[in-house]
């Protein structure tokens, strides 16, 4: 079992559709057949009697209406006719409705008798034709009643419910429409979610008409129409049964855009402190493995800063690292040789829903894994955690005699069962930035985001839109934190998948107000937003510089390259110093506090938002001193006279570097141009250690993109877990000054 677990981690089967080969191999009753969707099940005993008695029913229709002529429908003896007489137009409208009735009931009887008696779109369709039959029934009782009154009032009346049938019949025709159109793959598109919010608003607006229908038609106060009894009593039926095939359909429609893809995904708070350092380098080694979805980084750099983040310590902001990860297949007690049926039609059910996810992706990314990729072949290192037997543990022990051995078996003592499956089951390690008071007003410019902030603001009387904020990211850094730790063949899916699932986990646990995750624009990651749930928001450009072409060259050959002129002439001239350390003492640390709070101060004063959260000299402290052995991220200064007139915070995320928490002396920077000399030194210490690439994240795209750097796009797609907030909180977060 654990070979097949391995197998199927390495190869990329992810278990996004139920039909796994692992999960089929341990139970039956937790799989199903790759082609159950496609071969209908026999009818059951109960659908074949109610198909038969519908059937039968049709055929007296038609065996009736037969009797009769078209002047006499009825088929009514004259003896009879002295106590009713219908007009003309009525008989024809009773032959017409019938017929019409007839045809329907005979093609719904052929596609129910191939359909599955509980499928929602033969549901939906079935319903809106029910509608189309009672509109039509209803503007002909209405017209008839409507020539042979005098009254004004009922005139009126029937005026009103003959326009309320005209309506009906519209919105009954964009049901078939979609009815047409829609099915398990593409039932999730934005098109068709456009389409179906535009039918869903038709059906609230007239289902209150309908409703007003009903009782007005019901209670006749005021109604003494002239030559005529009373009002039908087929009318308020007629009403009623339209608002209850209103209200199917507009189930039918919530259902439509259900979301149950990640019903085997969970998540989990994890403590990776709680881990030894073999083992953090066995989730560095997953990650590592998986670079195809995790560009830019590697695995030992980004775990060093997930740990660093989630012990750092700053008010207002808490930080924690959530594993998301497949629920195991549980078996399910049956009878030798039989199924739960209840269980199996469960599955049935959740597979159908799948479906539309699992249609996400491209069909070439099937085929994008080479079995023979560098990617399938380094999975070989995840061997050595798995476990071992006691007994294997101590042979090797008497054999071990070199300090080295010993600290091996030391190592693999660490290898528990328990380790080894979390690796294997694990679709993703994402780190959540907690910001528990997020004032919406503050990104809302201008003065309609003043005036909502003297009210709902942070400090306004009612502070309703003061929020928890979660950041699926580093804030410093502004990066994505969602890492993935399993290949797939279906990464549109997988993404949708995890994005859906940590939502649905923050309704429970965290209960962040809003959810957000920033990412570079991808198809592999943008098409499953929406899918999953969320809304996707513009954010500003990031500027990345691409090294590669320029390996083993001297920064000089790079600016050559590029056509920029260098501007530290000035700052040379003065003797200017450039000093990189990695100590993070009380001085070092708040010496790059007090140069990023003069930045942050001249936002405020230009009326820009403030920043999102403010660091302190502890936090940058944590930076260092915390998970840091290795030097990934060290301060930089930049002095004249002994004076700093310039710093930030180096990261090195593996394949990337990138400058944070930037701080300058407004009054002295300008004159030896400081920020353009900041950034000549980090892309000098990017050649130096050869990384591939400079991210030096949005703001200033003019002098950015002049010292070499590309606009890439971001995306955020944010969450919120009150629907309503959607329109509100999708705005303000665009507007995040990151």
């Amino acid at each position: 079992m654990k070979k097949e677990r391995q197998a199927s981690k390495c190869s990329g089967e992810t278990d996004l559709s139920h039909k796994d080969a692992e999960s089929h191999k341990e139970s039956e009753s937790s799989s199903l057949p790759e082609d159950s969707e496609k071969i209908s099940p026999p009818p059951p005993i109960g659908k074949k009697l109610l198909w038969l008695f519908l059937f039968v029913i049709t055929v007296l229709q038609v065996v009736v209406l037969t009797q009769g002529k078209f002047d006499n429908p009825f088929n009514i003896d004259a003896d009879f006719k002295i106590f009713f007489n219908p007009s003309h137009s009525q008989r024809a409208t009773f032959f017409a409705i019938k017929l019409v009735a007839i045809v329907f009931s005979g093609l719904l009887l052929c596609v129910w008798w191939s359909a599955d008696i509980s499928t929602i779109f033969l549901a939906f369709i079935s319903a809106n034709i029910i509608q189309v039959l009672i509109a039509i029934a209803l503007i002909q009782i209405n017209l008839d009643l409507i020539n042979l009154t005098l009254s004004r009032p009922a005139k009126k009346m029937h005026n009103l419910f003959i326009l309320t049938g005209c309506f009906l019949i519209g919105q009954s025709m964009i049901g078939v429409v979609i009815s047409v159109l829609i099915n398990d793959k593409n039932r999730l598109h934005e098109l068709m979610g456009l389409l179906l919010f535009l039918y869903d608003t038709v059906v609230v607006l007239l289902g209150l008409l309908l409703l007003s229908c009903t009782i007005l038609s019901g209670v006749k106060e005021g109604y003494h129409p002239m030559f005529i009894e009373e009002v039908p009593v087929s009318i308020p039926i007629l009403f009623g049964c339209a608002v209850v095939m209103s209200l199917l359909c507009f189930a039918c429609t919530r259902y439509f855009r259900k979301r149950t893809l990640t019903t085997n995904l969970l998540v989990e708070e994890y403590d990776l402190m709680g881990l030894t350092d073999y083992q953090k380098q066995g989730w560095a080694k997953l990650i590592n493995l998986n670079k195809k979805y995790n560009a830019g980084i590697s695995g030992e750099h980004i775990v060093s800063l997930m740990e660093n983040y989630s012990h750092s310590s700053l008010e207002g902001m808490t930080c924690k690292i959530l594993r998301v990860y497949r629920d195991k297949p549980h078996e399910t007690p049956t009878k030798p040789g039989a199924i739960n049926k209840f269980i199996k039609k469960k599955i049935e059910e959740k597979a159908k829903l799948n479906t539309a996810f699992n249609e996400l992706d491209r069909e070439a990314v099937l085929f994008q894994n080479d079995p023979n990729s560098k990617e399938e072949e380094e999975a070989d290192p995840l061997e050595v955690y798995k476990p071992i037997s006691k007994n294997a543990l101590k042979k090797l022990q008497k054999k071990s005699k070199q300090k080295k051995q010993a600290m091996d078996l030391k190592s693999l003592e660490a290898n528990t069962e328990k380790f080894y499956q979390e690796l294997m089951e694990t679709e993703a390690l994402v780190l959540l930035t907690v910001i528990e008071e997020f004032d919406l007003c503050e990104r809302i410019p201008g003065k309609v985001g003043t005036f909502l902030g003297k009210y709902f603001g942070k400090n306004g009387k009612y502070p309703i839109l003061v929020v928890k904020f979660g950041l699926l990211g580093f804030h410093w850094p502004f990066k994505r934190s969602t890492f993935y730790c399993s290949a797939t063949k279906k990464p549109v899916a997988r993404g949708a998948a995890v994005l859906y699932t940590l939502s649905e986990w923050n309704k429970k646990n965290e209960k962040c107000t809003v959810l957000m995750d920033p990412l570079y624009s991808d198809y592999n990651f943008e098409e499953g937003v929406t899918y999953s749930g969320w809304y996707k928001i513009k954010l500003p450009n990031s500027h990345i510089i691409d090294l590669r072409p320029f390996r083993n060259q001297k920064p000089t050959d790079y600016f050559k390259a590029i056509k920029y002129r260098t501007q530290e002439n000035t700052f040379k001239s003065a003797n200017g110093e450039v000093w990189e350390t990695d100590q993070f003492n009380y001085e070092n640390c708040s010496s790059i506090i007090n140069m990023n709070l003069n930045i942050a101060n001249n936002r405020a004063s230009s009326g820009q938002s403030s920043q999102l959260m403010y660091p302190d000299w502890e936090f940058i402290s944590n930076l260092g001193n915390y998970s840091n052995e290795n030097k990934y991220r060290t301060l930089l200064y930049l002095k004249v006279d002994g004076k700093i007139i310039a710093s930030c915070v180096i990261f090195r995320l593996g394949e990337t570097m990138t400058s944070d928490i930037q701080g300058l002396d407004h009054e002295t920077s300008k004159k030896y141009k400081a920020y353009f000399v900041m950034m000549q030194e980090v892309i000098r210490m990017g050649l130096e250690e050869k990384v591939s690439f400079i991210d030096f994240g949005p703001t200033t795209e003019e002098a950015k993109v002049s010292i070499g750097c590309k606009v890439v796009p971001l995306t955020g797609c944010v969450y919120p877990r009150n629907a309503f907030m959607g329109p509100i909180i999708k705005f303000a977060a665009s507007k995040v000054d990151v």
